[in-house]
This record gives structure tokens, C-alpha cells and sequence, in this order.
């Protein structure tokens, strides 16, 4: 019975070791040649944002070459300043708010949002024009 569940186990291992690989080629190949905030892949166009709350009023602050940084006037209490962020951007991005999602980061000061409806380029360009 124990050489059935340590074999269980094995497998299980094995395939969740295949799933990690799998995972990181696909994340690998979807790198573009330049560091960028903005990301595509399978799953669609997402922005690596590192929020500013409190801030007198919402801004772009800054694109790195690996995030970008907004200044929200929000708290960051109750979601307010996630709610405000996904809402800032859209306006930014010239889309609906329902077009914009956050997808990571709800807790923390970077956040991965996902953007409906726009190419990397037009994401990247629209940033740079609100700055």
C-alpha cells in the first residue's frame, strides 16, 4: 500500500516538475528582444504597474523597463486605491473600465492588470503620451 502512494506521488511530481517547465518555456518565448512593462501572450496584454497611493491626484509617473508607476489619490483601504488604479488606466488607455482587470497584485504595490482590446504598441504609445 505504501509503494502505491509513494508511486502516486512520483507521478504526481514528475508532472507537476513538466508543468513548471512548460510553463517557464512559454513565458520565455513570449519575451520580447527590450525590457517592457507591457507583456503579450496567449492569454492577452498585460501591464506590470507599481502603484503610488495617496497621492495628491492620479498620474503617470513614470515607465521603466519593467513597470510603470502611478500615483493614485486613493487610499490604499478597502480596495479603493485597486479601484482607482483600474480605472485611471482605462482613462489613460482610452478604453472602457470593464476592459481593464486587475488579475494580480491586490495587496501588494505592483500590480498586473489586464488589458482588453489593445496591442502592446498602443498600450506603450498611450502611456507615453500621458506622461
Amino acid at each position: 500500500m505504501k509503494s502505491v502512494a509513494r508511486a502516486v506521488h512520483a507521478m504526481a511530481a514528475t508532472r507537476s516538475a513538466r508543468l513548471v517547465r512548460k510553463e517557464t518555456v512559454e513565458r520565455a518565448s513570449t519575451v520580447e528582444s527590450e525590457m517592457s512593462p507591457v507583456s503579450v501572450t496567449s492569454g492577452g496584454t498585460f501591464l506590470l504597474v507599481r502603484a503610488k497611493p495617496g497621492a495628491a491626484t492620479n498620474s503617470i509617473c513614470e515607465i521603466a523597463s519593467d513597470h510603470v508607476s502611478v500615483a493614485i489619490a486613493a487610499p490604499p483601504v478597502d480596495g479603493k486605491a485597486n479601484a482607482e488604479i483600474v480605472k485611471f488606466v482605462a482613462s489613460v488607455l482610452g478604453v472602457k473600465k470593464y476592459d481593464v482587470a486587475l488579475v494580480a497584485g491586490a495587496a501588494s504595490k505592483t500590480k498586473t492588470l489586464k488589458v482588453e482590446g489593445l496591442s502592446r504598441d498602443e498600450v506603450l504609445t498611450r502611456l507615453q503620451d500621458a506622461l
